[in-house]
Formats: structure tokens, sequence, C-alpha cells
């Protein structure tokens, strides 16, 4: 541990009659309850505020213009760690770990190189997407997938990228569709856009749809369940919500990742700069496709095994870009 770090351990460290260490949460635009993205670092935030005995302080947004206030408030009632939860928060989190440099910020999904008082989190989403291309490939009856995503964004598109090469690994003659939803942040919050795309992809052949698309993904689920066809969930196992229909969901274990970084954050072990979690530390994977593991069959499930193991050995060239 670093002076400073222990200087800010001492500073975070209640003892008997102290207030007790303040936590801030900024979702991101769209729904708190979004069964995904939201939801799980809300949940990491939660068993964070559990194990330090902490206050939690929580502000949800619609537009971006009231995230500036929203934070400042929060950190004006003393909040000393705070996360902010997606990546249209880059130029806040310019802007407030410059005010603030008391406070430690995670950055979740933020591309921004940062200062001393930062850290990004990013998730190594291109082998989990491999994998479930690769799911895909090899269940797809019509051999025609889709991609239905909020907007084009670096993250997204490593997923996307993932996915396809995925397919290409499992199945070259299958042919992948990629539609978007929105040119903004709103397309993580347009289900009845997302059914509607759906709907279409589906009536004209595509039988699996990858969802990455927040919120907007529940459209995507009914849709498969009104056209019998298959989907793929995201960031939290979604499987439940569409019973049968949703082959498996590629999960970001973001509650995880957010309760080790605020964790550390607390014992003074704050390391700026960037992080990235992947396979190896459990944060990303499929889930144990427990609806669905009669209509993939074991021999697809023993491959998709093989495989996994194979991304962990270093074994698989992925051919990232």
């Amino acid at each position: 541990m670093t002076a400073l770090g222990l200087l800010f351990f001492l500073l975070l460290s209640p003892v008997s009659g102290e207030e007790p260490l303040v936590l801030g949460f900024l979702p991101g635009l769209g729904s708190l309850g979004d069964n995904a993205f939201n939801s799980l670092a809300y949940r990491g935030m939660m068993e964070a505020k559990r194990a330090l005995h902490a206050r939690l302080f929580v502000e949800e947004c619609k537009e971006i213009a009231e995230t500036l206030p929203a934070a400042k408030s929060m950190l004006d009632q003393g909040v000393q760690i705070m996360v902010l939860n997606g990546y249209e928060y880059e130029a806040l989190a310019e802007q407030l770990a410059g005010e603030y440099p008391q406070v430690r910020f995670i950055l979740n999904e933020i591309p921004w190189p940062g200062t001393e008082n930062t850290v990004s989190l990013f998730y190594e989403g291109y082998q989990v997407a491999f994998l479930a291309g690769a799911l895909a490939g090899w269940t797809s009856q019509t051999g025609k997938v889709a991609v239905v995503a909020a907007l084009s964004m670096p993250i997204i598109e490593e997923f996307i990228q993932g996915f396809r090469e995925g397919i290409r690994h499992a199945d070259s003659t299958v042919t992948l569709e990629v539609r978007y939803l929105s040119e903004t942040s709103q397309g993580f919050n347009m289900p009845n856009k997302g059914f509607e795309v759906a709907t279409e992809l589906y009536q004209n052949g595509v039988d699996i749809i990858l969802t990455l698309a927040g919120l907007s993904g529940n459209g995507i689920f009914d849709a498969a369940r009104r056209e019998k066809g298959f989907c793929i969930g995201i960031d939290a196992d979604q499987d439940h919500l569409a019973r049968g229909h949703i082959l498996t969901s590629l999960m970001k274990n973001v509650d995880k990742a957010i309760e080790t970084l605020v964790l550390e954050a607390a014992r003074g072990d704050f390391q700026p700069g960037t992080r990235k979690m992947g396979l190896r530390d459990g944060v990303v994977g499929l889930t144990p496709m427990r609806f669905t593991r009669e209509i993939i069959g074991d021999e697809t499930l023993k491959n998709l095994e093989e495989l996994r193991q194979s991304l962990l050995n270093e074994e698989t060239d992925l051919s990232q870009p």
C-alpha cells in the first residue's frame, strides 16, 4: 500500500462514534431496473455497502443534462467513493475527477485515460461473445443469425466482432445481420422498437438474435416468444425472462467486479488506470442454459465446453482486432 493509499484508507476507515464510509452510484441513463448492466452494478454497490457498513447515495437520471447536478448532489453530501456506470459519462468523469480530487471514482466501461483518482473498468467481452457465436453457429437451423444493438460504440462492436468470429469458427456458412436501434444511448431504452426490429428479422428467416440493447432487449424477448425464435441475453442471467427462447446469456458479472473495486478502494488498494476482467477472473461467461439444454443438445454443449477450456488455455486463435 502506498503512502497515499494508506492516508486514503485512514480517512475512509470509520472508528467507533465516527460517520461511516459514504458511497455514491450514478446508474447509466435509462432504468436502474433493467435486469442487466445497471441492475448488476447496483447489486455490487449494495454488497459493498453491506460489507463496509457504509452509506449509499443513488441518483437515477433520464437525460445527460441531469447527471452533473445529480452527481454533485451526492458528492456534496460527503461521498468518498463513486461509481459512474456507463460510457456516456466520459465528459462527466473528467469534470468530476478534477473538481473532487479527494474522491475515488470507479468508471464502469468509460473509455477515458483518467487521473490518479480514477480507475476505468472493462470486461473482456470478445471471448464470451466468441463462445456465444459458436453456440449460435452450431445451433442455427436456418443459417441466419442477427445482432440487435442499442447503438454503435466500441464496447458493443467488440461483442459483435467476437460473436461474428465465433459463428465462423462453428460454421462459416451461417450469415450474420447487424441492426442498431439508435445513434444515441436512447437505444438502450426502446423495447417497442426492439420488438419491431426483432419481429422483422424472425419473419425474414433469422432464428437466433444476440441482444446488445439493455432494456430494449425485453422487446426482443417478447418477439422471440411470439415468433417462436431464439435469442441470447446480455450482462445478467436473463434466461428466465423468456424460458426456452433465450438459448443463453452473455454474463458480465458486473456486480462482482464493482464490489471488488469498491472494497479495494476502501482498503486503500485503489489502483488508478484501466482494469480489464474476463474469463479467467470468473467475471464473464455463459449461463448454464438450464431452460435450453435439451434444445441445444449434448454434442453442442460438449463442444462449447471444450471451446471454453481452449480459450482459457489460450489454445484457440481468436483473431481479435
